[in-house]
Order: structure tokens, then C-alpha cells, then sequence
């Protein structure tokens, strides 16, 4: 799936998902809010995938920015499917609470490298959940 798939229940779901964030948090914390957290949180809560997920994670255990990087779009679509892969293996697998997860500064890379291992083991499987995504 990619962007141009996107079901209109999926687009809601995601931009509700920004207005509770923006209500739930100050607006200062809203508003400096990591964008890989805000879109990661949002693209989860949706139970949405910007990118086939083989596909997606494929570019993400090889992580061969040539390929990533072919087109603007890919960029932005492996930026979102990377952001909710993140906001998925700390809130589902991890366990970490979700004021953790909003006030705790992660080191991206290291962040992804623990993911890429965690996932090369078999002890992470994205998505955690059993979505529905098509």
C-alpha cells in the first residue's frame, strides 16, 4: 500500500489522532514534539501503513538510502512507515508507557539498530498488533 491507497477512515483516524495529541499535550509540548513522533503515533493509533509492509521493512533492515532516496515520495512514505515502526516496537513491544514515550529523547540511530537486531532474532515482529492492513 502506499499513499495513494489511503481509505478516508484511515486519513480521519489520523488527523483525529493530531487534534487529541494537540488537546492532550500543552500546547508547548504539542508543538515541539518530535516529528517522527507526532506522524509515528498517529500512522499507529490509525492502524495505518504508508508503505507495503515487506516492502517497508525490506528498506529498513537494509537501509540503502540509493534506493530510499529515489524519489521525494519515497522519502516521505519511509519516513512515515519508519516513525510508526518505531512508535510500535517502544509502545507495543517495549511496553513503554505513553507519557514515556512523548517526554523520553531517543537517539534515532541507536533506536533502529535495536529495532533492526531485535527484528533479525525474531524476538519483534512488525506490526505487533494483528492490524488490518491492506
Amino acid at each position: 500500500m502506499d499513499s495513494n491507497d489511503n481509505k478516508l477512515s484511515d486519513v480521519i483516524a489520523h488527523e483525529l489522532c493530531h487534534i487529541y495529541l494537540s488537546k492532550k499535550l500543552s500546547l508547548l509540548d504539542y508543538t515541539f514534539l518530535e516529528l517522527w513522533k507526532n506522524e509515528g503515533y498517529c500512522e499507529y493509533i490509525s492502524e495505518h501503513s504508508t508503505l507495503d509492509i515487506e516492502k517497508g521493512l525490506s528498506w529498513f533492515m537494509t537501509n540503502n538510502q540509493a534506493e530510499i532516496e529515489k524519489t521525494d515520495r519515497d522519502k516521505i512514505l519511509f519516513f512515515y512507515f519508519t516513525s510508526r515502526l518505531k512508535t510500535d516496537y517502544l509502545l507495543d513491544y517495549k511496553k513503554v508507557p505513553f507519557d514515556d514515550f512523548i517526554d523520553t529523547e531517543y537517539d534515532e540511530e541507536l533506536l533502529e539498530e535495536e529495532i533492526r537486531t531485535a527484528l533479525n532474532k525474531g524476538e519483534y515482529k512488525f506490526p505487533s498488533k494483528e492490524y488490518d492492513i491492506q
